[in-house]
């Protein structure tokens, strides 16, 4: 515990330059959203309207709490960093108990230390708009460590409580980004990978088949989530649908050569920039884009192979 209060406390330090920061970009239109400004005036209709209703809420708090004065907007993001890292750790030491690890504190500590202080968080942290990426994020891995429990728990009103936690966890997560819609698919992919105490001795899809019951709400929830999403999609400008001269086949090309260089900057986050210009792809037959697939496709190729090899180790043991 003094290791994660260190890790806490030198994640703290590295966001402090942070907090004398201004509102800027997206930020301007935080001030001057109803929900914030004037929350209580508001009808229901309006606060299911917005995108991010959560995220609004903490908004509203901060703004009747100091007002203008961004300081105390940017605490509320560290805090709310801090809390999704005690999560994480959480989350990686139960998920290295469950691989069997004799002594799993030290890596997920380690773990911990890359979500706490990779130079990506910097914008899900300092950028005040973006504080549904850290909301989101704490909410999904509340979420995922209520379920885990769930497997563990020896009584019934113990398991249903815990459910109705997750999905309770998982509502709110998804009103604040609908990243958290991928919840019931990660849930039943760490329990096909990594069997809760006692159930060593079933296969990967007989575990599987004994959550899809508990699954049913989560799953409910995502595609809800999917669609209210896609339907608030055509509606909104900075959705990147209403580009002129962007089709469907040029977003998806341009997309595949997007999504490699996030990766990338997850492993190697250097040059990272404020506000990406990415020149369109003319189609799929951008060489960037092809080379882009390609790589998408190798990366999903290396997974489902990995995941064939240590079910066969597993069946081995």
């Amino acid at each position: 515990m003094a290791l994660l209060g260190a890790l806490l406390v030198t994640a703290a330090a590295a966001y402090l330059p942070a907090v004398d920061g201004d509102f800027l970009l997206d930020d301007d239109a935080l001030l001057a959203d109803p929900l914030v400004r004037a929350p209580l005036d508001q009808g229901l209709a309006h606060w299911w309207a917005s995108s991010r209703p959560v995220v609004a809420i903490t908004f509203a708090l901060n703004h009747a709490a100091v007002g203008v004065d961004p300081r105390g907007w940017h605490l509320t993001n560290v805090a709310l960093h801090l809390a999704a890292v005690v999560l994480a750790w959480l989350l990686a030491r139960r998920s290295l108990a469950r691989a069997r690890l004799d002594e799993p504190e030290g890596p997920a500590l380690a773990a911990a230390a890359i979500f706490a202080l990779h130079p990506l968080q910097s914008e899900a942290v300092a950028y005040l708009s973006q504080r549904s990426e850290c909301l989101a994020a704490g909410l999904y891995l509340l979420a995922l460590l209520l379920l885990l429990e769930r497997d563990e728990a020896r009584t019934p009103a113990r398991r249903h409580a815990l459910l109705a936690g997750a999905v309770l966890a998982q509502a709110l997560g998804a009103l604040a980004k609908p990243i958290v819609a991928t919840l019931p698919a990660a849930w039943l992919l760490h329990a096909a990978v990594l069997p809760a105490p006692g159930e060593e001795g079933a296969g990967p899809l007989r575990r599987v088949r004994a959550r899809l019951l508990a699954a049913a709400p989560l799953l409910a929830l995502s595609i809800a989530s999917a669609v209210r999403e896609l339907g608030r999609a055509g509606q909104s400008a900075s959705e990147g649908f209403d580009l002129p001269g962007l089709g469907p086949l040029q977003y998806l090309a341009t997309e595949l050569r997007v999504v490699p260089l996030y990766l990338r900057l997850a492993l190697w986050p250097a040059g990272q920039h404020g506000d990406w210009h990415v020149r369109p792809s003319a189609g799929l037959a951008d060489p960037a884009a092809l080379a882009g697939a390609v790589f998408l496709v190798a990366v999903a190729g290396a997974a489902v192979v990995a995941a064939r090899w240590a079910r066969t180790r597993e069946g081995d043991a």
